[in-house]
């Protein structure tokens, strides 16, 4: 099943949903931003597309989630937390439409 995922990034820690093909959040959880920790998380999923911040500290976490996954970089000045329902139903949306989102 193709799963779709959320980062919301902070300094010490990364808010994470992960979402189904059908737009259902199955998971939401706090990853300790921690080289081992996000590897870990990685390592737990299979092929999936995530959505990062491009916060101040996105260079590390993209290198190490994109060996596995699709990652896609938002605007964090465009965006709201990633973690929240509504708009990590809209990343769901633009990562399976491969187009904006226009509400």
């Amino acid at each position: 099943m193709r799963m779709f995922v959320g980062l919301d990034v902070h300094k010490k820690y990364s808010e994470v949903a992960i979402v189904d093909e059908d737009g259902v959040v199955e998971k939401q959880e706090r990853i300790e931003n921690e080289p081992g920790q996000i590897e870990e998380f990685s390592n737990r999923l299979d092929n999936a597309d995530m959505v990062l911040e491009s916060s101040s500290s996105w260079y590390w976490l993209y290198e190490i989630l994109s060996r596995k996954h699709r990652v896609v970089l938002s605007n964090p000045a465009k965006t709201k937390a990633i973690a929240s329902a509504k708009l990590l139903k809209i990343a769901y949306w633009v990562l399976k439409e491969k187009r904006p989102y226009h509400s």
